[in-house]
């Protein structure tokens, strides 16, 4: 949780009353960056409950929201865990509990829905101390928040605390320190409680729990301990070692334990256990340290739950989750290719579903059905449709086969029929909607009026016939032939073109033709006479068809109505479809039913329609893919369709429900003010000039970003010239509009550049283009350089050849894809000059692989870098020269010192004058090692070291089998600065102990030891050591303080010693050791 300080405010004040740490926290945190928001937008119903939850002394939570966002009072924090707090402030609560929030969601998720109160109870180890466990029940009372809408927008918490059972620990445990705070929450122990309680709770204990020593040793263990891992008793594991019990525990189980022991809490949801025999165990486990009186870890203490089961459970339940799926893959797909219409509609009577077959009969697609309720759609049916549809959703009864006649889309201004079922879809006794079944009877019922109209007929003419049989009895041969007329006129009908005719009789398992038209016979490629009275399998029908036959015409009969269905028939190689009206006639004198067949050939329009349905849904995977939105403007009554990319390019949501006829308002009120006007006026002009529309613009969504968007739309016209409607689509062209914005920036860019650039094509080496700097820097006028070979820009030496530099830097860049070189290039006029180039390699769209080289004029710099490399020649010469100069004179000094010693008899005087020759000496002899380096700057201080004890033990005349040199020095090297001041410091202290360590013939060893320190980046010098200057001779005097010591010697070493900023320190212990330190003492590995 972030606390960082916020603008303290009344609200903040008066909401967050209270001193304690969470009302602190809370008044500090920025909750407009949480999920509950700005609190000025908090409702009031939440900012009673926090009101509340603050001042009160109680412990109380509240979980607010869709995602139940945690706060909690001071009361309640001793019951978190130390790791959530304070970052559980303003989190969900799946976040802050992991796997334990699986048993508080379902009850926080009943209070929430079903708006009553709830309860949930469980065991919380407070404390433990002494010899005592404590343990505390808590009740959680869970009560909903309501708000001013009526709706349920949190859940309100209290935690009763029943009073602490305190437990006593047998003895044979070790003491158990009081707990730390941020784990336990400590409570009085109030009564003591039997020594063998613990173990009967450990022993009794729901789930898996041990305790251990430091050694991984058993103290004790619950009987589910020994239940999950198959052990015998626990008295047969007290005492004994874990992994001699468990030897498959694999390094990084032990590697957790070590990290417990140590002090760490680690906890698992899902981990797997692979136990010797080879089974696996899914465990939760976490993992305690226990704590002893003197506030170290005793131990520590394992919890496990083992959720093998449930991991084979959710496996299972993944698997018929998947099955499930698949079986509603099956059924969308049936739904979706079923032959007869079906739909599903809302208590609002808006589409909800809606299947190929229904869409394609009312003329409408079907992502056009969705949302929209029948009277928006089919304003033509809606009438009679919601006078059968709202009693429906009152009474919830189903309404079966009812006619419905109307127009739609599909077919305008024709009268159409449909045999329609509804039924009610019910949660519960609750109606939430209706499932309709729709059948087209069009060409049925007309047919069935046809025939209806016939034997109306049929029927008075016989009544006619019978009235006046007495009157026209001389008539009769008229009749007869008007009648044999009429017989000849059916006849003709029957064998009409286009149309199979016959009349067929059923038996038990076959079907017999008792006549067939002349059409039905060319059908089946037989002569009319061979079908009458032919049965199917005669005519070596298949016996798949002949039992198709046999269910149409049972069901025909069984129904006694007409029964229309499509039928698909296979001959040879070719396949027909058929639409077949099969209607049910008189049973005959065999009692045998017979039945009417008006066929008609739909092969074409079948094919037609696969056809169309094809093309369609090529255009709808079209738009989709390519996110082009589509747009119908209705320019006489306003309104506008779009589809869901359409919305989606707008920056809306498709599912939002908008008006068609406020669709055009929405469109024009998001386009940017600067485009609006040129955007209408293409569009009418379009529409005035029966040209199509064209326009970019852009549009701004709600969210306040603008988008570039490319529209095209073409007009419908009336037969008088009048705009009726416009189609079109629009199209998201930010991005291409961004790529034009950059080309048209790098180009001003490039052109304005401090450094010339110019592009050379690979394959030729002809320059395609030099910006402005290029040509001012070469002295050529605009474009003069395109088309020139590169090599006219190139200088070079006329052993080599201006092409073959050329050719050296393209072959570098074609092969590493980018160079970096100096080169010397050549002006108009013939003057040469030095450039740094980078040359880099892209590929054209036009020219293939072109170079692009940048070019810098470095003259100026190249001469100024010639001028300071001739200063420094000269300097190194003259450092040199005085480096050999100083030595000499001091040579000169160090001979008459030694002259004026040889002419003086005293011993003291002499000593003196031997010394300040040594010093000198080793002044001199850095001198000479610095006109000797390479480096005039650094004097190598190991080497030094070694000749200057050489020199000192020659000058003294001492034998090195008297005394030892030991000389363990490592490369350190030193400027002028400090290389004298050591030298110096190293002759006194080696002098020293060669005068006075080893009096008479004592011998020993000097040991001069040299190390350098790490150089320290914020405080030490530049060069960091130490030295040690160690002889076992006979020490220093007892009463001797180097500090305070007046001699010359240990003066000068004091003095250089701080000169270059060391430290110096002398021991006396069977010899004498002088430590100077150089640098930073937190790098000095011998300091103390």
């Amino acid at each position: 949780m972030v606390t960082e300080p916020v603008k303290t405010t009344p609200m903040l004040t008066h909401l967050f009353a209270g001193e304690g740490e969470i009302c602190t926290l809370l008044r500090s945190q920025d909750w407009s960056q949480t999920g509950f928001g700005a609190i000025e937008q908090w409702p009031s119903s939440l900012c009673t409950a926090v009101s509340l939850l603050c001042q009160s002394r109680s412990p109380m939570l509240l979980f607010w929201g869709e995602e139940y966002l945690i706060l909690y009072n001071d009361a309640y924090r001793p019951l978190l865990a130390a790791e959530d707090h304070p970052a559980a402030l303003g989190q969900g609560a799946a976040t802050v509990w992991g796997n334990q929030w699986r048993q508080w969601r379902p009850t926080l998720d009943t209070v929430k829905q079903a708006g009553k109160a709830a309860s949930i109870q469980g065991q919380h180890v407070a404390a433990n101390h002494a010899d005592w466990l404590l343990f505390t029940d808590l009740t959680y009372s869970l009560t909903p928040i309501w708000d001013e809408a009526g709706h349920i927008g949190g859940v309100f918490g209290t935690c009763t605390i029943a009073p602490a059972t305190p437990i006593a620990l047998p003895s044979p445990l070790p003491d158990l320190a009081p707990p730390h705070p941020a784990q336990f929450c400590p409570l009085p122990a109030t009564e003591q409680a039997p020594a063998a309680l613990l173990e009967l709770c450990f022993k009794y204990v729901p789930n898996g729990i041990a305790m251990f020593d430091c050694d991984m040793r058993y103290l004790m263990a619950s009987q589910r301990w020994i239940k999950d891992y198959n052990l015998t008793s626990v008295g047969a594991i007290v005492g004994r070692s874990h992994y001699d019990i468990f030897p498959e525990i694999s390094d990084r189980w032990k590697a957790i334990h070590q990290r417990c022991l140590a002090g760490n809490i680690e906890r698992c949801e899902m981990d797997q256990f692979e136990r010797e025999d080879g089974s696996v165990q899914w465990l939760r486990w976490e993992i305690h340290p226990w704590y002893q009186l003197n506030q170290t870890i005793g131990g520590i203490i394992i919890f496990t739950e083992d959720i093998t089961a449930w991991c084979e459970t959710e496996t299972a339940l993944q698997e018929s989750q998947r099955q499930l799926q698949a079986q509603l893959a099956e059924i969308e797909t049936i739904y979706q290719s079923a032959p007869i219409g079906l739909n599903v509609l809302d208590t609002e009577l808006r589409f909800v579903r809606i299947n190929q077959r229904l869409a394609n009969i009312n003329g409408i697609p079907v992502e056009a059905h969705i949302g929209r309720t029948v009277r928006e759609l089919l304003p033509e049916l809606a009438d009679a449709a919601e006078r059968i549809l709202w009693p429906i959703l009152e009474t919830g009864e189903p309404l079966l086969n009812v006619e419905i006649v109307g127009e739609t889309p599909a077919q305008p201004g024709i009268q159409r029929v449909w045999l329609e079922s509804f039924l009610p879809l019910k949660s519960g006794d609750r109606v939430i909607g209706i499932s309709t079944v729709c059948e087209e009877i069009t060409e049925h019922k007309q047919l069935e009026a046809a025939r209806q109209q016939a034997e109306q007929e049929l029927r008075q003419a016989k009544a006619n016939l019978e009235i006046r049989v007495a009157e026209r009895t001389a008539k009769l041969q008229e009749i007869n032939a008007e009648l044999h007329q009429s017989e000849s006129t059916l006849r003709s009908f029957f064998n009409s073109d286009g149309i199979l005719m016959a009349i067929l009789e059923l038996h038990d398992t076959d079907i017999c033709y008792l006549s067939a038209n002349r059409v039905i016979a060319e059908f089946l490629g037989k002569p009319p006479e061979t079908l009458q009275n032919r049965f199917f399998s005669e005519l070596e029908r298949p016996p798949a068809c002949i039992q198709t036959w046999l269910e149409y015409c049972r069901t025909a009969h069984a129904q006694q109505t007409p029964l229309k269905f499509e039928y698909a028939y296979t001959h040879g190689d070719k396949t027909h479809w058929l639409f077949v009206n099969l209607c049910p006639l008189i049973t005959s004198a065999s009692g045998r039913p017979q039945f009417s067949v008006v066929a008609k050939d739909i092969t074409d329009r079948k094919r037609a329609e696969a056809i169309l349905a094809h093309r369609e849904e090529q255009i709808r995977l079209t738009l989709e893919f390519t996110h082009i939105g589509t747009w119908e403007w209705d320019v006489q009554t306003g309104h506008t369709t779009w589809n869901d990319n359409h919305f989606r390019l707008m920056g809306l949501d498709p599912a939002i429900a908008i008006s068609t006829s406020d669709l055009y308002a929405r469109w024009r009120n998001a386009i940017h003010p600067d485009d609006v006007e040129s955007v209408e006026h293409a569009l009418h002009h379009a529409l005035a000039t029966h040209t199509d529309y064209e326009a970019e613009y852009r549009v701004i969504h709600p969210d306040g970003s603008i988008h570039w968007l490319a529209g095209r739309g073409r007009g419908l016209y009336t037969p008088t010239g009048e705009p009726s409607q416009m189609l079109g689509v629009i199209l998201d062209v930010s991005t291409h509009k961004q790529a034009e914005q950059t080309l048209e920036l790098q180009a001003v860019i490039t052109r304005n550049m401090a450094e010339g650039i110019c592009l050379v094509r690979a394959d030729n080496g002809n320059i395609i283009y030099a910006n402005p700097k290029f040509e001012q820097m070469f002295g050529y006028d605009p474009g003069e350089l395109n088309g020139r070979h590169v090599s006219i820009v190139n200088n070079a030496p006329d052993a080599v050849g201006a092409e073959a530099v050329n050719q050296a830097i393209r072959t570098a860049v074609l092969q590493q894809g980018e160079a970096t070189y100096e080169v010397q290039n050549l002006k108009k006029d013939g003057t040469p000059f030095w450039c740094s180039a980078t040359t880099s390699v892209f590929t054209h769209p036009e020219y293939g692989e072109v170079l692009v080289a940048v070019h810098q004029d470095i003259s100026d710099r190249k001469q100024a870098a010639t001028q300071i490399a001739a200063a420094l020649r000269e300097k190194e010469v003259l450092l040199q020269e005085i480096h050999h100069r100083v030595k000499n004179n001091l040579g000169i000094v160090s001979g008459l010192l030694q002259m004026q010693a040889r002419r003086i008899q005293a011993p003291e005087a002499k000593a003196i004058l031997l010394d300040s020759q040594n010093r000198i000496a080793s002044i001199a002899l850095v001198h000479e090692k610095l006109y000797r380096s390479d480096d005039l700057a650094k004097v190598d201080l190991a080497q030094y070291l070694r000749e200057l004890t050489i020199y000192l033990f020659d000058s003294y005349n001492v034998s090195s089998a008297q005394i030892n040199l030991d000389i363990q020095v490592e490369p350190v090297n030193l400027d002028v600065e400090q290389a004298i001041p050591c030298g110096l410091i190293i002759n006194e202290l080696v002098s020293n102990a060669l005068k006075h360590a080893f009096p008479g013939d004592r011998t020993g060893t000097i040991q001069v030891q040299l190390t350098p320190l790490p150089i320290a980046p914020d405080s030490a010098p530049a060069t960091s050591f130490t030295l040690y200057v160690r002889d076992d001779g006979i020490g220093l005097p007892d009463n001797f303080n180097p500090q305070t010591s007046r001699t010359l010697g240990l003066s000068l070493v004091q003095g250089l010693v701080a000169q270059i900023d060391g430290r110096w320190e002398v021991h006396s212990q069977q010899g004498t050791e002088i430590r100077v330190v150089v640098g930073d003492a937190k790098h000095d590995r011998f300091n103390p």
